[in-house]
Formats: C-alpha cells, structure tokens, sequence
C-alpha cells in the first residue's frame, strides 16, 4: 500500500514540478536525480545485494553495523565520483550550482547505507519500517515544492535540496526501527565486500537499464528535449510500480522455494499481465491528459510517453525476474542479461540526437525487450508465453500482493 500512496503524491509532485520548472530545467533536474540514482549504486558494489541475503540469518543489528563502517570507508570516493562528474556528464548543467552537485553526489555513501538497511529491512519483511522509507521522499518533495510554491516559485537548487533532505530522513527510519548500538560485533568488511563483488556486475547493470540513459541525455539531447523525456519516463514509470511491490513481497518466497520454476513463472507472467492493463488505461488517457496535468509545455512528450507505457510491463518483468535470480544467488547471469540491455540501450540513444524524447523512448523500450527476455528466457529457461497477459494470472498477483505474497 505504501507504494501505492507514493505513487499518489508523485501523481501531484510531478505536474507540480513541471509547470514550476521549464522543460530544459525540468531536463536538467532528471539528469542529476539519475546521477544520484547510479552514483550509490556504483559506489555500493553490489553490497545492499549482499546484506540482502544475509539478513536471511544474520541478525539485523550485526549488518547495520557493517553497513555503516562501509559507508565512512566510501566517502572518499565518494569526493572523486564528485569532481569527476561535476566536470563531464553534468558541465552543461546551468540551473544547478555547482556546489549544489558536489553536496548532492557527497551524499552517495549515505544512499549506499539506506540501501542496505531497507535490504535488512526487506529480507526480514518489516512492512512498517519499508513504508515509511518508501513514502518519505514523495511526501519531502510534495511538502517541499507546496512551501516554496507558496512562498513564491521553485527553483532547480531546491528541488535537490529537498531530494537531499528526503534522503537523510530515509535513513534515519530503519536507523531509529533497528536501533543497532554503535558497538558490538559485526561481519568482516573483506567478507562482505567479496560477496557484495558477485553482485555488482548485476546492481550496476541493472541501475544502467533504468536510468543510465537519463544521466547520459545530455550528451545527445538539448535540456528541452530531456526535461520532454523524463516527463515520458514519469508517466511510463507509473505502471511499474506494481512490479516493483511484486519483486519486493515475492522475494523471500523466492528464497525459500529455490529453483521453483513455476513460482517464478507465475509471479513473472502474473505481475506482466497486471502492469500491461494498466498501461493500455494510461496510454488511452495520456493524449488528453498530460497536456492538461502537465502543462502544454510538455504536450510533444506524448508519443515518447506512449513508448515508455509499452515498455512498462518488460521493465516489470524485469524486475521480479531480478528478484528471483538475486534469491538464488544467480548474480553472473544477472550481469549478463543486464550488461546486454545496458550496451543495446546505448547502441541505439544516438537516435535521440535526431528524434529527440522519442528517440530517447525507443531505445529504453528496446533495452527492457533485450533484458526481459534475457532473464526470463535464457537465465530461467522460461516458455514465450510469460509474454502473454492472463487475467487470471494478474487477478492472482494482485490478490497476493493484497494480502502480502
């Protein structure tokens, strides 16, 4: 339910932001926000996957400590990730301060931490403590952009700030739910740091197909035609919040019943069937609607955010087969169906240099094409079918995840 309800304030947030925002600023806002996206991510090293399947049987207070000796050890790096990047991918950026970034990307490490704690927090199903994670930067953002609006308008800055904020805040949650005392016995960092490397391949992969294209945009893109995209991406995203729920609730199930075949084919082709009616409602509603939510700044996003809808229910296809293949600790083959979408993706975004957000759009509904059947046909060995909505597998789906899978 908790994603649902961020679902409903980011419904909200987004016009909100839009119609604040010009498409370029809008555009330059969803290229840092994707650069904090895979900066944790490629800093982490795969080591949220790892606490992951150890919070199986470890006990939570052990990993919280580890987790956190980890993230004094990144923010070195997480200094060079930040004048490195201020310097290429995000030069061209003028309405965000420099110093702006440079906090933004510094605050990586800590994303790295929260990350593992919702791991800990998902292993151990504490549906509380991941709800109140998962609603607080919507409601930061929402609160946010209401005050500043009011007050006189939004600026690019404070809408980093305020994802800033969310973030400190979203750690505090599991800190304060776990409360691990400072001292006390934890896992050797070498340990976990060679467990965590089997997996990075795969969390870097997999952060590369969903938002890689974004951070990159404006390397082929003008601010106009990114702040066009990302309005495609929000309104192509919404859908896959399903699956998202799916690969959450279904986890340990997947844990505890491994090599299950059938359970990975029915939450797979279940959660697709449910995410691809969605989708076709949105698309039916998307030619009228976004301009009129959004502003008809944004109206030439319609065709890219059809695209972004058809690739909906791959993308949610990909993220319950990447559940199941992270409970079986298949992280090799992981890796190698993501790596694939992620070279394809940018084999094809040069398009966008002519299309534009469409151009963007195509070749992120060919990457989730690419990674979906990679995982499920060739990593699970599942049939063509898992590619065929059923009613009755969504109506399946959606009662489990009602009453918790």
């Amino acid at each position: 339910m908790a994603r649902f309800a961020a679902l409903s304030i980011s419904l909200v947030t987004a016009p909100l932001l839009a119609r604040a925002l010009s498409p370029s600023e809008r555009g330059e806002v969803a290229a840092l926000i994707a650069v904090l996206y895979i900066a944790p991510i490629a800093l982490g090293l795969g080591i949220s996957s790892e606490i992951r399947r150890r919070a199986v049987d470890q006990q939570a207070a052990i990993l919280v400590r580890t987790s956190r000796l980890n993230t004094a050890l990144l923010l070195p790096l997480a200094w060079v990730m930040a004048l490195v990047l201020s310097v290429t991918l995000l030069s061209q950026v003028d309405s965000i301060s420099p110093p702006v970034m440079l906090t933004a990307i510094l605050f990586a490490p800590l994303t790295v931490h929260w990350m593992s704690l919702l791991s800990i927090c998902v292993a151990e199903q504490r549906f509380r403590v991941i709800a109140a994670m998962v609603l607080t930067l919507p409601v930061v953002n929402l609160s946010g952009l209401t005050a500043f609006t009011v007050a006189g308008g939004v600026e690019a800055n404070q809408v980093i700030v305020l994802h800033l904020v969310g973030s400190l805040l979203t750690a505090m949650i599991p800190e304060l739910a776990i409360a691990a005392p400072l001292t006390g016995p934890r896992l050797d960092q070498l340990d976990i740091m060679a467990g965590a490397v089997k997996f990075a391949g795969a969390s870097l992969a997999e952060a590369g197909t969903n938002r890689l294209d974004q951070a990159v945009m404006l390397l082929f893109v003008t601010p106009f035609e990114a702040g066009q995209y990302s309005i495609s991406v929000t309104i192509g995203s919404l859908p896959v919040i399903l699956g998202q729920v799916a690969a959450m609730q279904y986890f340990k199930a997947f844990g505890h019943r491994l090599g299950d075949l059938s359970l990975a084919r029915e939450a797979i082709r279940g959660t697709f069937s449910a995410v691809t009616v969605v989708a076709i409602t949105a698309a039916v509603l998307t030619p009228v609607l976004l301009p009129s939510v959004f502003g008809q700044a944004y109206s030439s996003a319609v065709p890219a955010t059809l695209i972004m809808l058809c690739a909906a229910p791959f993308a949610a296809a990909v993220l319950v087969s990447t559940a199941v293949l992270t409970a079986w600790s298949r992280p090799h083959r992981l890796t190698t169906s993501q790596l694939t979408g992620v070279a394809v993706n940018m084999g094809v975004i040069p398009l966008a240099a002519i299309l534009g957000a469409l151009g963007m759009a195509l070749a992120a509904f060919i990457s989730y094409v690419v990674v979906a059947v990679a995982q499920t046909r060739l990593s699970l060995g599942l049939g063509w079918r898992i590619f065929v909505p059923s009613t009755a597998k969504a109506v399946r789906v959606l009662l489990d995840l009602a009453r918790g899978a």
